[in-house]
């Protein structure tokens, strides 16, 4: 694959014509160290070898028009991951593009389904889900701890710092406080496995790491392991599985 040679981006004049599609794909392995800008390199790049007519931006430096509804942090798996790409109308076979692609991924990077979606239609996240593994001796205290974050009404998080370890409690006077919790909508333990489900808002969306904090996790410890996450699910409005076209 790597001998491959790279046709050049096609320029398509104007989109007026526009055969956009949305492809629902997974990212494990290692692939899920790579960032969000180097995975959508990495895109480009497969599109280039498949000689693909992407449709391109306007202005001096235009870019391929492919938009993913979601970043994915980093380490995290990715299970229904959504990419949207804009193509130039033609007498497309979705099934054999869905093949196609899969044909040049690198490991760990794998499209699942793809639909043909409106030229203006764009995948707006209504919620999404994380899970990860449960500590044994932190299951009952996730229970406990899981029952007193629902019944909250407030939820405060500090974000004046992002590459600090979130705090278990924040006042809610001092600076940088937010209260976030209209952006849980719930929180479960399924066997050993923490669920998080949340619903991203214009103010701020709780991030899962401030969640685990707030349980009291102890994450500033050097003993304790980085939690492993998966993000298993994007739900968007309007979404019809049906319309899909998966692979084998």
């Amino acid at each position: 694959m790597a001998d491959t040679p790279e046709a050049p981006a096609p320029q398509i004049p104007g989109a007026a014509q526009v055969f956009r599609v949305r492809l629902r794909f997974e990212k494990s392995e290692l692939i899920r160290w790579l960032s969000h800008h180097d995975l959508i390199r990495a895109v480009d790049r497969l599109l280039r070898r498949l000689a693909l007519p992407v449709i391109q931006s306007q202005g001096f430096h235009p870019q391929p028009n492919i938009v993913f509804a979601l970043s994915l942090p980093l380490g995290a798996i990715g299970c229904e991951e959504i990419l949207e790409i804009d193509l130039a109308q033609g007498d497309w076979n979705l099934s054999e593009l869905l093949g196609s692609l899969n044909g040049g991924t690198p490991p760990g990077l794998k499209f699942l389904d793809i639909q043909a979606i409106g030229p203006k239609d764009r995948a707006r996240v209504e919620s999404l889900t994380y899970r990860t593994p449960v500590p044994d001796f932190l299951l009952s205290q996730t229970k406990t701890g899981i029952a007193q974050l629902i019944g909250s009404e407030n939820l405060w998080v500090k974000r004046q710092d992002p590459a600090a370890t979130p705090l278990a409690r924040v006042e809610p006077n001092s600076p940088f406080a937010k209260d976030l919790r209209s952006s849980l909508k719930s929180l479960e333990l399924d066997g050993d496995q923490l669920e998080i489900t949340l619903i991203p808002q214009t103010v701020g969306t709780l991030k899962p790491l401030e969640i685990l904090a707030m349980l009291d996790w102890p994450l500033s410890s050097k003993d304790f392991p980085a939690p492993k996450w998966e993000r298993t699910r994007l739900n968007i409005a309007g979404d019809d599985a049906q319309e899909r076209s998966r692979t084998s």
